[in-house]
């Protein structure tokens, strides 16, 4: 989607705000951050695209630049809430848009570890987030859009905490994440897209959880070969997933293992959840 960006761009200049946003979306999701930072500053701030701003918020996020993440986030808030008006709000439909960009702000905001309104606890963050995506109900263009996003605001602030960690100005206040956070993100999408049998993205986004260090991406990759026809190579993949107790590979809970689970059952479970 980049390159086409880049195409339109040098063609069509007249449509150019609505390519920038395209291209900023493109840049966020594939971790392009410089690609980002210049389509983000070829525009005037205060006439930019939802997209293009919500690529300047990460930047600041990425660079620890709090004042510039909050003004950013702050105007998106206003901007949005100004659109909603009775009329505007007599039904879910009519007022969807600004109502996803509320829910993105929100979400941006309490990844960021920047907001004194947000508990700065990785672990209930994660767990909110999961639930957060069930409140899309069936619109999945919005879901993916809203974890391309999640995956591009943990990775800046995980970039963030590393390169603050041994500086003065680090205070503790960024979240920790991890790499197998945003692996589980790019796992969540993978599955919405199997079952949307969008697969070739399915496959991509297992391959992108897989670099990440998820073990149980094999078992996600297991279906999708299945489903692809590859029957013999899915079971072989399927049982040498189980046999590496992918499935406690990572988890958004982080609950801690039942002790009361026997290896024999533990094993009896993993090839119960792989029927799943």
């Amino acid at each position: 989607m980049l390159n086409y960006a880049e195409k339109f761009l040098k063609t069509s200049p007249v449509s150019q705000p609505k390519i920038l946003s395209l291209a900023a979306e493109a840049s966020w999701v594939t971790g392009k951050w410089q690609v980002l930072e210049d389509k983000t500053h070829t525009t005037d701030s205060n006439a930019q695209e939802f997209d293009v701003a919500i690529g300047r918020a990460l930047l600041a996020l990425r660079k620890q630049d709090q004042k510039e993440f909050v003004s950013i986030i702050s105007t998106l808030r206003d901007a949005a809430i100004r659109t909603l008006s009775p009329s505007t709000t007599s039904s879910i439909q009519t007022c969807h848009e600004p109502l996803l960009r509320l829910h993105i702000l929100y979400e941006i905001e309490a990844i960021s570890g920047m907001s004194s309104i947000h508990k700065k606890d990785r672990a209930v963050i994660l767990e909110s987030l999961n639930r957060r995506l069930d409140v899309l109900g069936s619109y999945l263009p919005d879901k993916q859009y809203l974890l391309g996003i999640r995956r591009a605001a943990m990775e800046a602030s995980r970039l963030a905490s590393l390169s603050a960690r041994f500086s003065v100005a680090y205070f503790g206040c960024r979240l920790d994440f991890r790499k197998l956070d945003i692996a589980s993100a790019w796992l969540t999408s993978a599955r919405l897209a199997r079952k949307a049998n969008f697969i070739s993205a399915a496959f991509n986004a297992v391959l992108r959880a897989g670099q990440l260090g998820d073990d149980s991406a094999k078992i996600e990759h297991s279906r999708l070969l299945w489903i692809d026809g590859h029957h013999r190579k899915a079971i072989q993949t399927l049982q040498g997933a189980i046999s590496l107790d992918a499935f406690h590979a990572h988890d958004f809970s982080t609950v801690q293992e039942d002790p009361s689970l026997t290896t024999e059952k533990q094993l009896q479970q993993n090839a119960l959840s792989a029927r799943v």
